[in-house]
């Protein structure tokens, strides 16, 4: 697949989402760190590296997996993300403030980027 991606010139495109990871480790990854509030972080005991969300380490792995394969020359698109909204009131609510947050953070990511060289990060985000 990747190398078809290399040929056709074309994006690689992610599905992320950080509510998955958090939900199923709550006993490790803190809630602020999975929507974007301000936490101490997280180092990764592999590169070092010092994330201050799990969206930013997720969507790094992918290209740490890209570089290691020796295709960092493909562009990524982040196609979907969000957060769960089915179940209660509340929860609805919840994921609606998570939503509007993660969509104001992800919208100055791509601000910070345009007119880079490197990778750009786009994304659609999706409830």
């Amino acid at each position: 697949m990747l190398d078809f991606l290399r040929q056709i010139d074309s994006f690689l495109m992610v599905n992320a989402y950080p509510c998955f990871a958090y939900e199923s480790n709550t006993d490790v990854i803190s809630l602020d760190y999975t929507l974007f509030r301000e936490n101490p972080g997280v180092v990764d005991a592999g590169n070092k590296f010092h994330y201050f969300s799990l969206f930013d380490a997720q969507i790094d792995i992918v290209f740490t997996a890209l570089s290691a394969l020796k295709y960092d020359d493909i562009r990524m698109v982040v196609t979907e993300t969000g957060w769960p909204s089915k179940g209660t009131r509340m929860r609805l609510v919840q994921a609606s403030k998570t939503l509007l947050r993660t969509t104001e953070i992800l919208s100055a990511k791509i601000e910070e980027q345009q007119g880079s060289d490197s990778n750009n990060l786009t994304s659609n985000v999706f409830n």
